[in-house]
């Protein structure tokens, strides 16, 4: 269950800060991981640690004790191996194809299952320079098993190549033969798909918004120009009335698509630029307002309702104000994602000998080093970059109810990387799975989760969705999501909260 897989993940060791200083040293030995059984080969000397030595990440190969043959071979961009007879297991080694070296480490006990982010930019059970081709190289390796990742995704990678003309050489700097990584990596259990190719990212982009100063068209917001700045004249009340705190006030939606759809607008008029209280109080308010709701539904239909929490940040997203707000909506049918994601998990169960589906797509993330957890009086907050982004950027975070203070620091830390540490500018973000008491109980619960994409620059005017996402059912992300974990890695930083390196179980 949720519950359990989040009390395994422990707590930061401070002994791993004091560590720091010595991740990075050529041939160093170091206390970092526990009684491992390895031989270490830097350059020409083979080195067998004693038992009371640990090691951290190093510039060598490590080869495990049971490894009987590894034979790497140089390749464009990259370096291939074949090993044999190596035994792996979810957490218990670790692989990573760099440009150079390759690298397998043994962890040696479960205690190591949260390390702290402090120890390096995004650690990875791949590597400490892990890239999407990269895990897609070791992925294909003959011989080489993965776990969870192997088990829920098919990763292809191919090269594509091109020719170009001396023109188009002088005019994007490009080489005269053009070959480029694409990854594609497809979930088996719910079908999502995405296409990666890093050089999309210098894609020529001709049209382009004149005024590239503000979209705010209220310039600034206020009274006689905002709407929700004058929120008690301009905006409807329902049924139930508002409910408002210092940060945050309700209204009912004027132009609804369900029957309960209300509105949760900031006090303030900058939708970028909120705080943790303020985007608290933006979440106190949703909960407050989704139990009113709810309970006016009930004494009015007496029948089971579907809350959800979404937020379009700017007109990209879908907003037609400026001013920051979310929206809730209490329906009386469920939602097509929820429901198709339930039907995964059955699937997922029926198909893989009772086997829960969230904690094993967990548990790839885990496995690919994208996901952290953040603790908090006995709670923990999960996060990880996903490998199928709906669309670029996108995070998924995870945590025991919409009320729980670790879920809402972690949800605060990769909203606020995404706009400081990655430039954001407009995002999307969806609240699902969000139970009231009376629907079931704790442990039969779905874990709260939230959702968030960003939808590109607002200086473009070209759409982010076009024929492949809307008919073909697939996505193109332009950021791999080993540059967005080390931009929430950047973030945690910043703040006063730890946050660890969470390990597959």
């Amino acid at each position: 269950s949720y519950t359990a897989r989040a009390t395994a993940c422990l707590r930061s060791s401070t002994k791993l800060r004091k560590q720091r200083s010595t991740t990075h040293a050529r041939g160093h030995l170091s206390d970092a991981f526990h009684r491992p059984r390895l031989l270490l080969r830097h350059d020409t000397t083979y080195v067998r640690p004693s038992s009371s030595s640990r090691i951290m990440a190093i510039d060598a190969t490590w080869y495990p004790s049971r490894c009987n043959a590894i034979a790497p071979s140089r390749r464009r961009r990259s370096m291939h191996v074949h090993v044999r007879g190596i035994h792996t297991s979810s957490f218990a080694s670790f692989y990573h194809v760099g440009t150079s070296r390759v690298h397998v480490v043994r962890v040696g006990t479960r205690a190591d299952r949260s390390r702290s982010c402090a120890m390096g930019p995004s650690p990875s059970p791949f590597g400490r320079t892990t890239t999407w081709w990269e895990l897609a190289c070791v992925q294909q390796q003959p011989g080489l098993r993965m776990g969870a990742v192997a088990r829920m995704f098919r990763i292809h990678k191919r090269i594509g190549t091109c020719f170009v003309s001396q023109e188009l050489q002088a005019k994007y700097e490009t080489a005269r033969s053009e070959r480029q990584d694409v990854v594609c990596i497809t979930n088996r259990v719910s079908g999502q798909q995405c296409w990666y190719n890093g050089n999309r990212k210098n894609k020529p982009q001709t049209f382009r918004n004149q005024n590239q100063s503000s979209c705010d068209p209220t310039q600034g917001g206020g009274i006689g120009k905002c709407d929700f700045c004058e929120w008690d004249k301009y905006t409807a009340v329902d049924p139930f009335g508002r409910i408002e705190n210092p940060h945050a006030v309700t209204a009912s939606n004027l132009f609804k698509f369900n029957p309960y759809h209300g509105l949760v607008l900031f006090k303030h008029h900058e939708p970028l630029q909120f705080d943790y209280q303020q985007m608290e109080g933006m979440l106190d308010a949703a909960w407050e307002w989704l139990n009113k709701a709810h309970a006016h539904g009930q004494r009015q239909w007496r029948e089971q309702m579907y809350p959800l929490i979404i937020w379009n940040c700017l007109p990209r997203s879908g907003a037609s104000q400026y001013h920051g707000h979310a929206q809730t909506l209490l329906s009386p049918v469920p939602f097509p994602e929820q429901e198709r994601l339930l039907a995964d998990i059955s699937r997922y169960r029926d198909t893989h000998g009772g086997r829960d589906y969230l904690s094993d797509l967990l548990d790839a993330h885990a496995e690919a080093g994208l996901a952290r957890c953040l603790q908090e009086k006995g709670e923990s907050g999960i996060c990880y970059a996903s490998l199928t982004p709906l669309k670029d950027k996108e995070i998924v975070v995870q945590g025991n109810d919409l009320e729980s203070q670790a879920f809402r620091r972690m949800l605060y830390v990769c909203l606020r990387a995404l706009i400081d540490c990655m430039g954001v500018e407009t995002f999307n973000l969806v609240i699902q799975n969000i139970s009231f008491e009376e629907q079931a109980p704790l442990a039969n619960r779905l874990p709260v989760m939230a959702r968030m994409v960003s939808r590109g620059s607002m200086q473009s005017k070209a759409s982010d969705f076009g024929a492949l996402e809307v008919f073909a059912g697939a996505s193109l992300a332009k950021t791999d999501p080993y540059a967005v974990i080390q931009g929430v890695d950047r973030m945690a930083e910043k703040t006063p909260w730890t946050l660890s390196i969470l390990e597959p179980t």
